[in-house]
């Protein structure tokens, strides 16, 4: 039986975290790859870091797993990937400096 792929619209904008659950955010996903691909903006303040926490999160029935976690830059794009998962409902977690300055996106889900 061949797997079907899922590709779903990203979007973004937080000042310190946003888990994509709490926003009507989530994917089912069918078995095996998921990429991440998104384009952010961010107000910069000089001397802050220049990147920020993104993780996939597998929502759960009592709770929800880590898949794993990346640095990606605040302003500028970036793509990453998770092999090897089992089918389910995934979820963005995303994180950084709470520095005030907000950070606004858009991308991609798929695999």
């Amino acid at each position: 039986m061949a797997a079907f792929a899922a590709s779903y619209s990203v979007s973004y904008n937080f000042k310190y975290q946003v888990k994509g659950k709490d926003n009507n955010q989530t994917y089912a996903m069918s078995a095996g790859t998921i990429k991440v691909d998104i384009d952010s903006s961010t107000d910069y303040l000089v001397g802050q870091p220049q990147t920020y926490s993104q993780t996939l999160m597998k929502l759960g029935t009592f709770s929800d797993t880590a898949i794993g976690t990346v640095q990606v830059p605040i302003n500028g794009s970036d793509s990453n990937q998770w092999t090897n998962l089992n089918a389910g409902t995934y979820y963005l977690y995303l994180q950084k400096t709470n520095d005030g300055a907000f950070t606004t996106g858009t991308g991609t889900i798929s695999n």
